[in-house]
């Protein structure tokens, strides 16, 4: 069970990457948003200043303006008042934060990128279909036609669907509609992110399409994987 073990541990990170990426996507837009707002403000008051520079006829150091400076930039405000260490210090702080961020954003788009090929190579969408299949072809209630079926029965523990993509329509309706007990998410049409994370994040309802998987074997959690 190691590739099971592998794509235990990589979905949770690809998991955790996906929700880090939105949480990080949305702090981004708010300091944005919050740095237009500040700058238009600045924008005002550095015309208020100059009307009041100009009035008295010499130069200000305004507290305000050095303030707001610091917000759009952090160092700009203490470049203003002329504190050029103190500038250079919190310049590099800045950057120091953001080349941190951006390295470590980078590994987890890297890491992501290994989960998506481990599970390109290892889940299978036939199987999985198959394994609906297997879990509903006995329940009185399935009333699809035995004969659209062509079944590969090499291995009488995992029958596989040939054509697995022209019934998948009609073996939707059982993975969607409560028949199979555990079974509470629909697999997206396409290779998504959410896609990527459910058939690693609900192993009793995805577990069982793993390569080294049995269908008689019930996955419930990641205990002893």
């Amino acid at each position: 069970m190691r590739s099971m073990t592998m794509f235990l541990m990589i979905a949770i990170m690809g998991s955790g990457e996906a929700l880090a990426d939105d949480l990080l996507q949305d702090s981004l837009n708010v300091v944005l948003v919050r740095r237009a707002e500040i700058m238009a403000k600045l924008h005002e008051n550095l015309q208020d200043e100059a009307q009041e520079a100009e009035s008295t006829g010499g130069e200000t150091k305004s507290v305000a303006r050095s303030v707001l400076y610091s917000a759009v930039v952090p160092g700009l405000g203490q470049f203003y008042t002329k504190s050029y260490i103190k500038a250079g210090i919190f310049a590099a702080v800045e950057i120091a934060a953001w080349t941190t961020n951006i390295h470590y954003n980078n590994l987890g788009d890297d890491k992501g990128a290994e989960y998506r090929g481990f599970a390109n190579a290892n889940w299978s969408e036939q199987r999985y279909w198959s394994y609906v299949y297997y879990r509903v072809k006995g329940d009185p209630d399935f009333n699809l036609d035995p004969s659209t079926f062509v079944i590969d029965n090499s291995d009488p523990n995992r029958p596989i669907i040939v054509n697995w993509q022209e019934v998948e329509g009609g073996l939707s309706q059982y993975a969607n509609g409560n028949y199979i007990l555990g079974f509470t998410h629909t697999l997206p049409d396409t290779k998504t992110q959410q896609y990527y994370e459910m058939i690693g994040k609900y192993p009793e309802q995805f577990g069982n399409a793993w390569a080294d998987a049995s269908f008689n074997a019930n996955y419930s959690g990641f205990e002893g994987r």
